[in-house]
Formats: C-alpha cells, structure tokens, sequence
C-alpha cells in the first residue's frame, strides 16, 4: 500500500467529522483507484481537493466512478494531468449535479477538454477556475449552458487579455504587447466582472 493510498484512507476516515478530505503532492498511484472507486465514506466530503496527485485521466475516471459522491460541491483536481478523458469523465459523472465550484488549473485542458466542459449540464456550478491550463479551444466555453449562470470564471495566469497588454523592459518603453483574445473579449462582454483574466 502506498503512503498517497494511505493517507487518502486516513482523510476519508476523518470526512464524517470535517466534511472534506484534501491531499497535495502524495501521489495517489493506481492502487489507490480503488479506493476512489468505491470507497462509501465519500459521500461525507463536501470538499474534496486533491492538488498535484498525478491522478491523469484514468485516477479522474476511477474518482467520477464513485457512487458515493453526492455531497461534493467543491472539487478541486489542480495539477493533476487531468486531460479530456478526465474532464469528460467527471462532466457525465454524478457530480455534475452537486458540484457548485470546479478547479482544474494546472491541467492540460486541450479542446476537446474545453468541448467536454461547454457540453456537460452542470446546473449546479458556479465558479469554474481554469487557472495556467494553455486554453486551446477557450471559444467552446461561449457555448456553455453554464457560462451565464456562473459568478466565476477564472482563466487568470493563461496569458490572454481581452484588451491590449503591454510588456515593459526593466530600464526602457514596452517591448511588446500581447493582443486581445477575441474569445476573451466576448466572455467579458457575457461575464463582465465574473471573468478573472
């Protein structure tokens, strides 16, 4: 049994009292997809962050499996290598229902990633945060059912402006300047202060 599989089954035994388990940085290894599977005591997390566990997508399948999530309103899966298998998995997953706020920064959100969470009906969600995932494919979110039922979206530290930025050089003028993105110029325009660029 790994250290990251153990100290999974030590949070969950604690998530009757705190509601919520939160690993960072233990490596939840294939044996541990069992237990994210099937383990019942899920269905007393209300938050669950699981930040840089090298899940990838089939760790996020084996979570999304888990009937026992019922209760999650917060799921945080940063750094995770969640690509759109992942995505896909947790937006035809039960969680769709109940969770209000959903953190993927720091995975590789590729358009199809991007498809995967404007399909998905997620009635619930409010704050989607998509901090540093390259946004590829960001325009599909345009046609999000969610997208106007969302107090947040967070696409800060990807580098994208929906207006003109310019760069300055320590000592002199501006060097360069990143162009607005036309998809951010439209989510503003949709969003307005929501959007965190």
């Amino acid at each position: 049994m790994s250290d990251g599989h153990r100290e999974l089954a030590e949070q969950l035994s604690r998530a009757a009292q705190t509601r919520s388990v939160t690993l960072r940085d233990v490596g939840l290894e294939p044996d541990s997809y069992d237990l994210l599977r099937t383990d019942t005591r899920f269905a007393d997390v209300e938050r669950l962050a699981l930040h840089h566990n090298q899940l990838g997508d089939s760790g996020t399948a084996a979570l999304a499996a888990n009937p026992a999530l019922t209760a999650v309103t917060h799921l945080e899966l940063v750094g995770n290598a969640v690509g759109h298998d992942g995505i896909r998995a947790l937006t035809d997953s039960p969680l769709r229902t109940t969770v209000t706020r959903l953190d993927l920064s720091g995975n590789p959100v590729t358009p199809e990633g991007f498809d995967a969470l404007a399909d998905a009906s997620m009635p619930a969600l409010r704050e989607l945060v998509l901090r540093n995932v390259r946004c590829g494919g960001l325009g599909a979110l345009l046609r999000a059912a969610a997208l106007d039922r969302l107090t947040l979206l967070d696409l800060s530290e990807n580098d994208i402006a929906d207006h003109d930025r310019e760069y300055a050089d320590w000592g002199g003028p501006a060097v360069y300047t990143i162009p607005a993105d036309e998809v951010c110029v439209e989510l503003r325009l949709r969003l307005g202060y929501r959007l965190d660029l």
